[in-house]
């Protein structure tokens, strides 16, 4: 998963309940959420799509994109075979989690996937 260390050994500590059905239910529904919006984002622009498990690819003619998540829970994103973006999925707080996208620019915050869609494509 992509988080602060400190935050997560924190949590643990303090509540491993709040943790399982929180953190881990969040970092799930927002790598969903992103997926979802990348599928949404390039079929709106005309692209064919195709989606497996943790993945959405998107076509148009030559032109190939694809997002998906790898075991740490990252996402990344490729043009062809080159990656061209990886997303992060980061909370503040120990009580009441904020989650939060960033980009590889940790200090740069996305409260959307679109927002980072835009930024990333900038169409």
């Amino acid at each position: 998963m992509s988080f602060k260390k400190e935050e997560l050994l924190n949590l643990r500590e303090k509540d491993h309940d709040l943790y399982e059905k929180t953190v881990q239910t969040a970092f799930i529904e927002k790598r969903q959420e992103f997926l979802d919006v990348f599928e949404d984002y390039f079929r709106e622009r005309g692209f064919v799509i195709r989606k497996r498990n943790d993945s959405v690819k998107a076509s148009f003619d030559i032109l190939h994109f694809k997002a998906f998540t790898d075991e740490t829970g990252k996402i990344m994103i490729m043009k062809g075979k080159e990656e061209i973006a990886n997303i992060y999925i980061h909370f503040d707080g120990d009580t009441d989690p904020v989650f939060y996208y960033t980009g590889s620019n940790f200090e740069i915050r996305f409260e959307s996937p679109l927002a980072i869609l835009e930024s990333i494509f900038q169409i």
